[in-house]
């Protein structure tokens, strides 16, 4: 006998995903570029290898 996968609900999963899980990949993406944007800084100011 086969396995039957309820997806009855499965339309909720993919409307409420983008919406409560798009503003924390949001957050997450802008954190890593945040934090990528200070160690440059950091490293210009330490006189680190230069680019030119």
């Amino acid at each position: 006998m086969a396995m039957l996968i309820p997806f009855a609900h499965f339309g909720h999963v993919l409307i409420d995903l983008p919406l409560f899980g798009g503003p924390v990949i949001f957050l997450a993406l802008a954190l890593m570029w945040s934090s990528r944007q200070e160690r440059r800084r950091q490293r210009g100011r330490r006189g680190g290898p230069s680019s030119a």
